[in-house]
């Protein structure tokens, strides 16, 4: 049962990354929509939460590893 439950989480986390980091630039480059270098200001963006999120990820992958490891 907890794997069952586990395995519905997991699967809806991708999605909610990418609709909260959308979010976030869309927010964070507003004020550039208008101009011609807006395209490359978002895509950035949407690059560096992709790499922050990355970062994050496997962070708390090797913390949880080494937490069930030592159980």
């Amino acid at each position: 049962m907890v794997k069952k439950n586990l395995a519905m989480f997991t699967e809806k986390i991708p999605t909610s990354l990418d609709k909260m980091r959308d979010a976030s630039c869309n927010y964070e480059t507003y004020e550039s929509r208008t101009g011609t270098g807006f395209s490359s200001i978002y895509t950035q963006c949407l690059l560096d939460k992709t790499k922050e999120r990355i970062k994050y990820l496997k962070k708390i992958n090797k913390e949880w590893r080494s937490e069930v490891n030592r159980k």
